[in-house]
């Protein structure tokens, strides 16, 4: 048996740390992604691997020697889905299995391969939405006969499939008619008419890293993770934050900059997809920092040398005039219609906030509004 490690992505769901970084490397539990997966692999006598490169491709080079593993470029993989990377492994995919690269298994998933069938390993999607496997039963098993793509329910695909025989040499041969938009997927479930593909059903096995508070979610990563995983040459320095934990750290060039990851639970209250409008309403006008936003209301910024946040010895009359004309300023600003900004009134904002408070304190479940 043989594996082919899907690597290529950029991974822009879990900027700012795939910026110059592949997702497969992220570090987790004292080792990178992809290294877990092939101390599993090697766990299970599986050493032909063979791994499918694209952003930061060069960082994967240390593995051929430490692991023995191949590597084959895809240089298609910011123009193209993942089956540009797959196509580039079609004369390995019999007796193979095709994973993804950003997975962290829970549990050895391998001995409930049905052997000598082609099939996918799926599990209950419980987070996000996925691929939900459509089937039906036979002789040999659970037979896939489609799937609802992007459900929030039901057996999902994760990225772990076994490929073999009739199966395999039909999917290398629609992998050539794949769009730079198909998935590999696709090719796949385009050839149930001419041969069976199974399923095998597990609960729980593997945990799908698609976003940075997906890591945190599931405990791979903490906040201090993840700042030192984004801060180059410095470790992190930990500043005050209200709803968010904020750091400041370094870019490959030595400049400072402001990292934020949302606090957990702000969500409740914090509408993080406006963020960005409104600051973009005021970005010329020199009252907030130069701000890149990135998925889930993580945001950088550039460090302020020589500021700090007022107290109350800076209060005088002065103080309060320069934030009364910031206010008018900022009050009198007319923004684009398009932008859908919703008002914000700040007495129901505070209301929000201590119902928020009350119901943690009660030991309610806090829902989002």
């Amino acid at each position: 048996m043989r594996a082919v490690l899907l690597c290529a992505g950029e991974g822009r769901r879990c900027r700012p740390v795939t910026l110059f970084r592949p997702k497969p490397l992220i570090p987790v539990k004292g080792a990178p992604l992809i290294e877990h997966q092939l101390h599993f692999l090697h766990e299970h006598h599986v050493r032909d691997v063979t791994i499918i490169t694209g952003h930061c491709a060069e960082q994967f080079a240390y593995l051929e020697k430490l692991y023995g593993v191949r590597l084959r470029h895809n240089p298609d993989f910011m123009a193209a889905n993942n089956s540009s990377s797959l196509r580039l492994a079609v004369d390995l995919l019999d007796d193979c299995l095709v994973l993804d690269g950003d997975l962290f298994f829970l549990q050895d998933w391998m001995v409930a391969l049905h052997p000598g069938v082609s099939q996918f390993v799926v599990q209950p999607t419980t987070q996000g939405v996925e691929w939900e496997v459509s089937t039906e039963k036979s002789s040999a098993g659970l037979r896939l006969r489609g799937v609802n793509k992007w459900s929030p329910c039901g057996d999902g695909l994760v990225g772990v499939s076994y490929w073999t025989g009739e199966a395999a040499r039909l999917l290398a041969q629609e992998l050539g008619t794949c769009s730079p938009e198909d998935y590999w997927e696709d090719a796949a479930l385009r050839i149930l008419d001419r041969t069976p593909i199974y399923v095998t059903p597990l609960s729980a096995f593997v945990q799908e890293i698609d976003t940075l508070l997906d890591a945190r979610n599931f405990g791979l990563l903490d906040d201090d993770g993840i700042a030192s995983l984004c801060s180059m040459g410095m470790a992190p320095q930990k500043l005050k934050g209200l709803t968010n934990s904020t750091y400041c750290i370094q870019a490959e060039d030595g400049s400072r900059h402001v990292l934020r990851i949302p606090g957990k639970g702000t969500e409740f209250f914090i509408d993080r997809a406006m963020e960005p409008a409104i600051l973009s309403l005021i970005k010329n006008d020199a009252v907030t920092p130069s701000t890149f936003f990135y998925n889930d209301g993580f945001k950088i910024s550039t460090f302020l040398n020589r500021h700090r946040v007022s107290d109350g010895y800076d209060m005088d009359d002065a103080f309060f005039k320069r934030l009364a004309a910031l206010l008018s300023m900022l009050h009198a600003k007319i923004w684009n219609q398009n932008l859908k900004i919703r008002p914000l009134f700040i007495r129901q904002e505070m209301a929000k906030y201590e119902e928020r408070e009350r119901e943690r304190e009660r030991g309610l479940t806090i829902v989002p509004l």
